[in-house]
């Protein structure tokens, strides 16, 4: 993974913050196999060192291993951006991402962003493992 101009690492890891998110809702984004979406959304219930057990709305639970994060939204987060900058984020399998950065982990990235897709815009508040990510680029918001 290339990571360019962006902020110091935040001594927090995947498995830390995701501890933080428990009884957290989160959302199923996309999935190009055919599988039931609305089924994969829940309630965070149990996070280990390598996945997280997802509560879904109709109460089967779920294990997803933390390479799937990225695939999810965590619309009940309030981000507390204590950084300035924007980040551009190329992936292995999910595209490109960009969005103000929220933080920088030792192996996940958090950023918000703005899904224009729809009909409506969806703010996103998006987890990638760094192991997803070929390459990161930051700069400062307002260009400075």
């Amino acid at each position: 993974m290339k990571i360019i101009a962006c902020p110091a690492t935040r001594k927090i890891t995947l498995q830390q913050r995701l501890t933080q998110l428990q009884n957290k809702f989160i959302v199923f984004l996309a999935d190009n196999r055919g599988r039931d979406l609305v089924n994969q959304n829940g309630l965070i219930r149990e996070v280990n060192e390598s996945s997280l057990v997802v509560q879904a709305e109709n109460g089967r639970l779920i294990r997803h291993n933390f390479s799937d994060i990225g695939k999810y939204d965590f619309p009940d987060l309030v981000p507390n951006r204590e950084l300035n900058f924007l980040a551009f984020i190329k992936t292995k399998n999910q595209g490109e991402f960009n969005g103000p950065l929220v933080r920088i982990g030792t192996d996940f990235i958090e950023i918000t962003g703005v899904d224009n897709s729809g009909e409506q815009p969806i703010d996103l508040t998006l987890i990638i493992p760094r192991r997803e990510i070929i390459r990161i680029e930051c700069e400062r918001e307002g260009g400075e």
